[in-house]
């Protein structure tokens, strides 16, 4: 389905993977042009999936994605651990979506 189709509808649901090594600038380009789309057609957004950067420690990749989310008025809705193992733990796996 299209973006396009998409936004015939109030919400506009978005899966995410942003594999490990991926480049994070274009990842951060297309993922911006989606939320400029959404956006320009008024509708609620939910992004969600596997980022593949760790909201937890601070780092370059994180700041950068941060300020996308504040330059659009986005939230993060989960903030609690999302992968637990016995010997690690990190969040991940997070859900996003406009401010109301």
């Amino acid at each position: 389905m299209t973006i396009e189709k998409l936004l015939e509808f109030e919400l506009t649901f978005v899966s995410i993977y942003r594999s490990l090594g991926g480049e994070t600038y274009n990842f951060l380009k297309k993922l911006e042009s989606v939320i400029c789309k959404v956006k320009s057609k008024g509708k609620q957004l939910m992004l969600c999936g596997d980022w593949n950067i760790s909201f937890l420690q601070d780092s370059a990749k994180l700041q950068e994605l941060q300020n996308l989310f504040f330059l659009y008025n986005l939230t993060i809705t989960v903030k609690s651990l999302t992968r637990v193992t016995n010997t690690t733990s990190s969040l991940i796996d997070v859900m996003i979506i406009n401010k109301l």
